[in-house]
């Protein structure tokens, strides 16, 4: 199951209703910690990374609204549509790119 089938229509962190998500590649860590940077508390970020993305090869991708990334981390990209075949703006850890 990939992330987004998790959170089917639901934003992440505010769990309102969208269709837009951001990836997030790198080491658990990374991923958690970008997770935690957009509001989920750091429990909730390190199981889901475990849950969806338990390999660093693994991209996490994670549904989340514009609102919550512009109100949380205005530095992140903002998330676009989350459409097959479409590609979604990531963030990479430093090391990794």
């Amino acid at each position: 199951m990939s992330a987004f089938q998790s959170f089917a229509g639901s934003c992440a962190v505010c769990l309102q209703g969208t269709d837009t998500a951001i990836a997030f590649v790198g080491s658990l860590e990374w991923k958690a910690a970008g997770l935690h940077a957009l509001g989920i508390p750091l429990d909730e970020a390190c199981g889901m990374v475990e849950r969806f993305a338990p390999y660093e090869d693994w991209p996490l991708i994670l549904r989340v609204c514009a609102g919550c990334v512009r109100k949380n981390r205005p530095d992140f990209p903002d998330p676009r549509l989350l459409i097959q075949g479409a590609e979604l703006p990531a963030m990479h850890e430093p090391s990794r790119r």
